[in-house]
Parts: C-alpha cells; structure tokens; sequence
C-alpha cells in the first residue's frame, strides 16, 4: 500500500430515520509540502480574547507550548493566529525574529515589548500622511524592498517610468551596494532626485497598506507628498505625477498642459490653503504650479486633528509630521480624557536605529490593536504557509450547578416565637439573636373575584400598595420602631392554573442581560424586525438584542435556529429553510431574506427570479 501512486478512497453511508440518506466518498490528504522560509526577518505575533483573564491563559498556554516545541516554525505560528483565529476585544501583539524570542518576551511581558489593548469596535477612519523631499535618504524602505513583493513591485514599476525622464535607474540611488554609497548620497542630493525617491517609496509604501485593505478615507502630504497624495486620489495617474515630480518649474506650465487633471475620488488637504482641496483647485494649472511654495501644511495638520477617532499613519521616512502630530495630539487627549488617538509611522529616520520591517509589523499590528481588520490572508500571499496545532481557546468555565436544598426553607423560620411581654424570660435575654422579625400577611385574593378585567386587578394592586406605604409611614413615626423596621415590597403568589401568567413571568425571569458583543446595540427598526427580535429573545434568553448582533456570538446553535424557523414560520407564514437561517445570522439579514421571499410569492414577472428562490423557501 505504500507504493501505490493512487491515493486512498472509502465511501460512508449514513441510513437516517424517516428516509434521509447520507452517502460521502473521501480521499486521503495529499502530503503536505513543507512551509517555505520566511523572508521577513520579523515575524508579527497576534492574540485576542473576549475576556483579560483568557487573554493572559492563553498567552500562558503558547509560552507553554514553545517550550515544549522549541524548533516550532514561527512564521507558522504567526500564520496560523493571524487567519485560524477569530478577532475580539482584548488584543496582544509582538513582534519577534524566533520562537526563543518570543518565549523571552512572553515571559518577561515588558510593555514595550509586548502591547495590549481593549477596544470595542468603532468607526476609526485612517490618514495617510505623506512626508516631503526634505526626509529622504539613502537606502529608506531597503528592508521592505528586500521583503515585501507588493513593495518591490511597486518601486520597480515607477523605476521604469523615471528612467528615461532621469536618464538613470532610481534604485540605484535608492538602493546602492556597498561601492557605490558616495555615488547615491551626491545623487540624492539633486533636488528632482530627491522628490523622486521620496515619491517612489511612499506611494509603494501606501499602496502596500491599501493592498492589505487599509485604505484612507482622506490623506495629506507635505512638499512631493501632496503628488503622493493626489495621485492615490485619482488626480494624475502614476506616469503623469512622476513626470510633474521631476519637472523643473520652467518646465511645470508646459507638462501641466499635456496632462488631464482629474476629480478627486479622496479627500486630502492642500498645502496652499491649508484646508480641503475643491474640485476648481485641484484642476487648475496654476494651482500645481504654485503647489511647491505651499508652506500651510501644518494649518492642515490641525484641521484634520479636529477628529479624534482618526487614525494616522505616516506613510514615509520618519519625520517632523509625525512628532507635530503626535505632540498636537497628546494635548488635545490631556483635555479630553476619553480620547485616546492613534498615531503610526512606517519607516524609521535617516538617524533612526529601528529596522524597517520590525517597524511595519509593529505599526500594523498597532492598527490591529485599535480593533480593526487586516487581511491577513493578503499578508501571506507571496509565502508558503501552514496552519499548524497551536493551543486552542481557553475558554472560561464556569459551573451553574444549583445544590440541593430544603424544600420548607427551615432554616429561615423563626427559632422561637414571642406573643406578649410576659413570655420574655431570662433565659432568652441572656441568649444571642441575629435578628427579631414580625411578620405581616396581608391575604387578599388578587385578581380571583371572577373577573379579568385588568382595571379591577390594578385597583386592587394599587389598594394593597396604599396600605404599604400606610405602614412605612407608621413605622418612620413611631420612636420605639423608627430605623429599625424593614418593609419588604408587595409580593404576589401566582395561582397554579394562571399557566399563561406564570409563563410571561417565567420568562421574564430568566432573561439576562445583553452580553458584550463586537457589535453595537441596534434596536428593531420596523414591525418585522421586532418580531424576529422578540423571537430570538425568547429563544436565546436575553433581554434584549440588536438587529446587527451575530446569532452564533449569542450562543445560537442548530437546535436553537431549527425552533427559531419554526416560530417564525408560524408567525410570519414563511417557512424559512434551516439552512438559509443558519447562513444568515442577523435580525436585519434574516429580515431582508423574508422580503425576497414575501416578494418571490407575489406576481413580479420576473420568472429567473421565482425559479431561484422558490426552490428553497414555501410562503
């Protein structure tokens, strides 16, 4: 068997009651190729949890399981947390070179090292910021050239594009050998070599963070960053910005004349205002013209800081921006103590000692850590790897088991009962009690003189009331009781045959609180809405629950889904098909499928439509 060049095959039958027959035919595995080395020097470690207490248990459990695996592949493990696990609100991230590394930095839990966060999702919009010339230097963004394909791919395509308008190969100024370092320094130096460089590595820079889906919703740029900016807006297209890039100033009226100017499709902030570029700017001739003497950046700077949810990112060589934005902002967040703003940068300084890949994955796992989304899946397309068998989810729990108890409630019954002064012996004045109680029963047959009008019960709630607030009274007015007497609120014995009463109570009572979700509370918004709602709260116990919370986050499961399609269909008369319902697991989504349903049965005349759906629902 083990020469055979075909793989194994077996076939499984599965006989149901009621005529439901299952047959599977399965395959054997094919071998899995090793994991391909890594080409990141780096590697970005992510954890979440719903809770602290299971964030620590499993930081606790991969510590464990490295020492017991200390050859485990680490790009493996970043892998397989990063596309094999769900994201929640308590978030870990560190960045690491080994599988000992990040032992030691789980062990030693440094706060520089290792970064935690809580976050509640929320709607955080992101700023590119884009450096100028004036941050270039020799070999920015080598690291991710070396690393990160999108990268290269991107400063080779514009390499192309400038050779013949520079008459040289970009990325030998970008990135020289070790012969040739004087030769880009000098190269460098030259004024349209410089906004060259600068532009190649942040609109790659730029455009490997949008391939990973972390796009702006509005940018800024100083000095070449401005072109940066426009033309990840639409306004130029790549050949026409590198070609405005490198021009000359006697030489901008003349390219400008021969380029179309475009609508901006994001916002982003001009250098000669210092507020939002408007469409009759951004086309104009003499705008771009007058661009490279805009000094009103930082008047932009403040006016996109006025949103406190944004998040920035340099996109660039580390510069000035990031330290002006950065103190801008600790000052506003010390005024308001609920801000609490992000602020990113990518590459390090010409000065600076920080590698740039350690940089990137430490500013995207700081992104992560805000509570939003990475494609991750994306981040690895380029590399060959596995999930492999890491601790699973601790999770948390947590025994709900009632113990026995007597069925009179003895031991909450009075030890010895007193009717006048002169029972009081002395032994029971020597004896230590805990409490002396006197008990008032008012019996009163609510509700039970034959009627079910609710006017009649409520005057006859509000009378036995009437008399408790009498007796508080009393007891407040009288010295000898006065501080010392507790009235307990009206309590109502339900009759055993009021079924239909005891089951609203009943499950009034057992209706807890709505758990913390990733999603935000949204209420019904309609009558269908609120009828699925109240059925979803009644199925799953909760006392209240939002048209976007997710069933299976709520403890939704098939036998659960199977009852929920039962009780809709009989209310809503649409037989729901379970799998449909189990695909879709929002209030809201639940209740746009019954629309297209409801419209399927009605005579719309459109037969591809009725033929689609008529298949997998009855109404």
């Amino acid at each position: 068997m083990e020469n055979r060049r075909i793989p194994a095959e077996a076939g499984i039958s599965s006989f149901g009651i009621g005529g439901t027959n299952t047959h599977v035919i399965i395959e054997e595995p094919p071998k899995v190729k090793k994991s391909g080395e890594s080409q990141r020097t780096w590697q970005l470690i992510t954890l979440s949890a719903k809770t602290a207490t299971a964030l620590e248990k499993m930081t606790e459990n991969l510590a464990n399981h490295i020492r017991k695996n200390p050859d485990i592949n680490l790009a493996d493990i970043a892998f397989t947390l990063m596309v094999g696990r769900r994201n929640f609100n308590h978030r870990r991230m560190i960045v690491c070179k080994d599988a000992q590394d990040l032992l030691q930095k789980l062990e030693a839990m440094n706060d520089d090292e290792v970064f935690t966060r809580f976050q509640k999702p929320r709607v955080q919009p992101v700023v590119f910021m884009f450096p100028g010339e004036e941050s270039k230097y020799v070999n920015m963004g080598r690291g991710l050239y070396e690393t990160e394909p999108d990268f290269r791919n991107t400063v080779d395509q514009c390499a192309e594009i400038l050779e013949p308008l520079l008459g040289l190969d970009i990325r030998k100024v970008l990135y020289p050998g070790d012969d040739k370092m004087d030769y880009a320094a000098s190269k460098m130096k030259e004024e349209a070599i410089a906004r060259a460089a600068v532009f190649v590595v942040e609109y790659a820079m730029a455009n490997l963070w949008i391939e990973l889906e972390i796009e702006p919703a509005c940018m800024l740029g100083k000095g070449v960053g401005e072109y940066v900016a426009a033309c990840i807006s639409g306004v130029f297209t790549l050949e026409d910005a590198l070609s405005l890039v490198v021009a000359g100033e006697e030489e901008m009226e003349s390219r400008l004349g021969g380029i179309s100017l475009n609508s901006v499709k994001i916002p982003f902030i001009s250098c000669v205002t210092g507020s939002w570029i408007n469409e009759q700017e951004v086309s104009s001739s003499n705008y771009w013209i007058s661009q490279r003497r805009g000094n009103l950046f930082y008047d932009g700077l403040k006016e996109v800081l006025k949103d406190p949810d944004q998040i920035l990112i340099e996109m660039g060589p580390a510069s000035d921006l990031y330290e002006i934005a950065a103190s801008s902002a600790m000052m506003e967040d010390t005024q308001n103590q609920d801000t609490k703003r992000t602020i990113l940068r990518t590459l390090p300084s010409m000065e600076g000692k920080a590698q740039d890949v350690h940089l990137l994955l430490g500013s995207l796992g700081q992104y992560w850590l805000t509570g939003n989304r990475v494609n991750w899946n994306k981040f690895y397309t380029y590399e060959e790897r596995h999930r492999i068998l890491l601790p699973t989810y601790p999770f948390e729990r947590q025994r709900y088991w009632i113990q026995p108890g007597k069925r009179n409630d003895e031991d909450t019954q009075p030890k010895l009962l007193i009717s006048k002064s002169e029972e009081i012996s002395d032994s029971i004045t020597s004896s230590k009690f805990e409490e002396g109680v006197i008990t008032v029963t008012l019996k009163q047959a609510v509700g039970s003189n034959g009627t079910d009008l609710n006017g009649d019960v409520k005057k006859q709630l509000e009378s036995l009331l009437k008399f408790k607030e009498d007796l508080v009274k009393f007891c407040e007015s009288n010295e000898h009781i006065k501080g010392k007497v507790e009235v307990s609120p009206l309590g109502l014995k339900l009759l055993e045959t009021d079924s239909q009463s005891n089951i609203g109570i009943s499950e009034q009572l057992k209706r807890r609180p709505r758990p913390n979700l990733q999603s935000d509370y949204v209420p019904p918004r309609n009558e269908l809405e609120k009828t699925i709602v109240e059925c979803w709260q009644k199925a799953l116990g909760f006392d209240r629950i939002g048209i976007h919370d997710d069933f299976f986050e709520l403890g939704g499961h098939s036998l659960i889904a199977a009852a929920i399609a039962s009780e809709l269909g009989k209310v809503l008369d649409v037989q729901i098909p379970l799998r449909k319902l189990m695909e879709t697991t929002t209030v809201e989504g639940i209740a746009n499928l019954i629309e297209t349903y409801r419209w399927v049965s009605q005579d719309t005349g459109d037969e591809k439509a009725n033929e689609e759906e008529i298949e997998e629902c009855t109404v």
